[in-house]
């Protein structure tokens, strides 16, 4: 007789007195992969983590889950809240907890997830980047002893190298005889083979924000000077206080870009390149240890008192965990009626932001706690927008489902950024850097390398660790602070004796006939000469 790790017999959710999940009726066997589709809202995080013994409050469940015996359960949850503490150390969340004598298990688990443990097995995780926290949490799930993983957002939050280690990740669990469950807003992926494909649908439709955006200007209005500056803005964080003969290495070493007003710049760079930090800081949440953040202008590198309030009301910042960031007690509309009272929009009705990022109204009375991943972002940008900011700091969209929304977030980023306003991005997303921005700053190992206008940037990429980041290939952990040259110079197959290894480049106008309109900088000797990527 056959034995399944787990049996779905008639099972759903159910979420106040209207909202119901998709009906599971099936038996899931070893090696096979139920995925779970939909659109932001049908349910499929709260499924995912019922099935991984997870139930929220005010959420009631029909029919049974029958789990096997022997079925151990691996849950690489959206939402981090529910799995890890933020002062949780890295060391504490693997499994079995990080030694340096047991060398051969770390050595493979940081090469088949690119961590580099020895700098952040003493950190807390706070201290990680967004994207180290996602592959710290993801390589914890995938262990040997795993008879059944749940990955909810398979997609989500990841570059496209990152979604290729996890996509083998897979096949390998799936060839040792794990059964899997996956929930995502996209289609699943060709190379993995597919047992039960169920599409959760929504109670009604979504109320689009496609008429409530501006249309894109046909010109930009003239400025003196740029709305954002960072002129080789420097920041150490992460030390190893345990470790004490450790350095603290730069998260942003020396990075310089501009902003202007009316346009959309999106940060593009791998895990761990430094995008949230330096979002982080120009909203003022780091300390700049060296360099300048200007803005309209004004130096507000060490903005303080009356300063730094009226920054953050100009500056907003949505962060890509929302999630943590909101209130769990609080309501959406108790949110957006706090975020309304700083802005001159007080006659503005609240209705207005939650259908302008495409959610429903119904959602007003729903609390912070009870939001998916996705859900939280929405709602943290309708709170944003209701501050009425001149510029919107957007870290990593993909959360919250720009890219399968049917243009909805899209057209209210772009709606934003007109006359005197503007928005950064940060994403390790080529497509959502494509869709969106004007012009693309790389960023690597927290060095802006490369900057210019969003196609030039993409179709003939300059220096070489964008032209590697764009042809999906795993790039090399950050370098260390001690290197004399160019940061990349180690592992570039342009490398050329001595001036890559005495010298650090300049972010430099590549020559005319590169770059059209002269207006493509690359921090590197010798820019890439091939042809350009393929489309």
């Amino acid at each position: 007789m056959k034995e399944y790790p787990i049996e779905f017999d008639r099972y759903s959710l159910r979420a106040g007195d209207k909202f119901s999940t998709v009906r599971l009726d099936l038996s899931l066997g070893p090696g096979e992969i139920l995925f779970l589709k939909g659109k932001l809202g049908t349910g499929k995080s709260l499924l995912a983590e019922a099935i991984a013994g997870i139930q929220r409050p005010g959420v009631s469940s029909q029919g049974r889950i029958k789990l096997h015996k022997d079925t151990t359960i691996g849950f690489r949850a959206q939402d981090a809240r529910l799995m890890v503490l933020s002062t949780d150390r890295v060391s504490s969340l693997l499994h079995p907890p990080f030694d340096q004598r047991k060398s051969e298990f770390y050595e493979e688990l940081a090469l088949q997830w690119n961590l580099d443990l020895q700098r952040i097995s003493g950190l807390r995780y706070r201290e990680l980047s967004t994207s180290e926290r996602i592959l710290c949490l993801t390589a914890q799930v995938f262990q040997p002893s795993t008879r059944l993983i749940v990955v909810d957002g398979f997609s989500e939050s990841l570059s496209s190298w990152q979604r290729k280690l996890m996509k083998e990740a897979i096949q390998k669990k799936q060839e040792a005889g794990a059964a899997l469950i996956i929930t995502d807003r996209n289609p699943p992926p060709r190379e993995l083979e597919i047992s039960h494909l169920v599409q959760c649908q929504q109670s009604e439709p979504e109320t689009l924000a496609l008429s409530l955006a501006r249309p894109p200007s046909k010109g930009r209005a003239r400025h003196a000077h740029p709305l954002l500056e960072l002129d080789r803005a420097r920041i150490k964080l992460g030390r190893n206080r345990i470790l004490k003969r450790s350095r603290s290495l730069p998260v942003l070493n020396r990075a310089s870009l501009y902003l202007r007003h009316g346009e959309v710049l999106a940060l593009l760079g791998p895990q761990g390149s430094g995008k949230s930090t330096l979002l982080e800081a120009v909203a003022g949440l780091h300390r700049v240890q060296s360099g300048r953040i200007l803005f309209n202008g004004r130096d507000m590198t060490h903005a303080t008192g009356r300063r730094l309030k009226k920054l953050r009301k100009s500056v907003q910042l949505i962060f890509q965990d929302a999630a943590q960031i909101l209130a769990p007690d609080r309501t959406v509309l108790m949110l957006l009626e706090q975020a309304i009272r700083l802005s001159d929009a007080s006659s503005t009705p609240v209705e207005h932001f939650i259908e302008r990022v495409g959610l429903s109204a119904k959602l007003l009375h729903a609390s912070a706690g009870e939001l998916s991943a996705g859900e939280a972002q929405r709602v943290d940008l309708a709170r944003s927008l209701a501050v009425d900011p001149t510029l919107l700091l957007f870290d990593e969209p993909r959360v919250a489902g720009v890219d399968s929304d049917d243009g909805v977030l899209a057209s209210t980023i772009r709606g934003f950024a007109q006359g005197s306003s503007a928005c950064l991005l940060a994403t390790s997303d080529p497509g959502v850097a494509r869709a969106l921005a004007d012009r693309i700053a790389v960023i690597y190992a927290g060095k802006i390398i490369e900057l210019g206008p969003t196609n030039q940037v993409l179709q003939s990429p300059g220096h070489p660790a964008t032209y590697e980041l764009l042809a999906q290939k795993r790039l090399p952990l950050r370098q260390q602070e001690d290197a004399s040259g160019c940061f990349y110079a180690s592992t570039c197959p342009q490398r050329q004796i001595p001036q890559c290894d005495e010298r650090e480049p300049a972010l430099a106008p590549l020559p005319q006939k590169r770059s059209r309109q002269g207006n493509q900088r690359v921090a590197c000797y010798f820019p890439h000469h091939t042809h350009p990527l393929p489309k």
